[in-house]
């Protein structure tokens, strides 16, 4: 395994795994994806990151699951604990990376007709290189961005159809 290409990525729970593999090592870690789920591991722990990973947020505005501001509701008629909303996350991977206080704003095309539209802010001059990009799907739910419908939209929120895993392999190669 080259020790300078090793990515995570994960939906929900998965992808708070992925931040916390990020905050605890970064000395083996170079990027996450994480999708649908934030730094939960930050906001019960120190998140000190050994060295700079790369940080790929990607979050449905309307995602009943995992909702994008703090919130303890949850999908499938379950409740729990708070979780950390989407943009106080990617604001403290800012903060922790040194990155440019000042974001680069980027819109994928809306390519079909699926309710949904990709906003993309990207920060750069973080340290070693690394970059903090949010991908807030406007109408999107904690669903895979191009990925199968796993529950109906009533229950998990709609999927968006613009992009796929090619963006998220794009980021992580970089």
């Amino acid at each position: 395994v080259d020790p300078g290409r090793v990515y995570f990525t994960g939906l929900s729970n998965g992808a708070a795994m992925s931040h916390r593999l990020a905050c605890q090592m970064a000395d083996r870690v170079t990027a996450i994806a994480a999708v649908g789920g934030a730094n939960q591991f930050a906001a019960t722990s120190n998140c000190t990151p050994s060295a700079p990973v790369a940080i790929m947020q990607i979050h449905g505005t309307e995602d009943p699951c995992w909702t994008y501001e703090e919130s303890g509701d949850s999908c499938l008629g379950k409740t729990g604990g708070a979780k950390v909303g989407v943009d106080s996350s990617t604001s403290e991977w800012v903060t922790r990376l040194s990155c440019s206080d000042q974001s680069v704003a980027g819109t994928l095309p809306d390519l079909t007709d699926d309710g949904t539209v990709t906003r993309s802010p990207r920060w750069t001059g973080c340290a070693g290189a690394a970059q903090v990009l949010r991908m807030k799907i406007d109408g999107g739910g904690h669903t895979w961005p191009g990925g199968d419908k796993y529950f109906p939209a009533r229950l998990v929120g709609p999927v968006t159809r613009d992009w796929d895993s090619t963006l998220i392999w794009e980021f992580l190669s970089q």
